[in-house]
């Protein structure tokens, strides 16, 4: 049987808000809220590069929602491992620095999850060439910001 644990990562508001810096002004180039009536939103792409149903989803719940009703999910299943990669439109960076801003939380802490935020010239795994964040053993069941340059 696959017993699933029911909403492991969460990712929210914000979660691709990426800014650069200008004259120490900040300029939002892309912003999601996961509020959209589709998933995933417009420009977006998900891929489930592993052998299991497990995947990046949208949820509308409050209770699990870091602002509003809905979040991009990924659900945990104890029989198949993870690799699953949701990619935002494609955005232009420029030579300033650019931060990137997000939040995350797990479902229980008993079942730490690992993330890693890559940035590459296409929405495939195999353009993803550079590691921005690769962390493991996030076990915090509250919102956490997370940033990288």
């Amino acid at each position: 049987m696959n017993q699933k644990i029911l909403l492991k990562i969460f990712l929210c508001n914000l979660i691709a808000a990426l800014f650069f810096n200008t004259a120490n002004a900040q300029t939002t180039l892309l912003a999601e809220s996961f509020e959209g009536a589709t998933f995933p939103p417009t420009g977006w792409t998900v891929i489930n590069a592993g052998s299991g149903p497990n995947s990046w989803e949208q949820i509308d719940d409050v209770g699990y929602a870091y602002h509003g009703t809905k979040s991009m999910v990924y659900i945990y299943d104890a029989d198949f491992a993870a690799n699953t990669w949701a990619f935002t439109p494609p955005v232009t960076l420029n030579t300033n620095p650019c931060y990137i801003t997000f939040y995350v939380r797990v479902d229980l802490a008993t079942y730490p999850e690992s993330m890693k935020f890559t940035v590459g010239n296409a929405a495939t795994v195999a353009a993803q060439t550079t590691v921005l964040l690769d962390t493991a053993n996030i076990t915090n069941e509250t919102y956490r910001r997370w940033s990288a340059v």
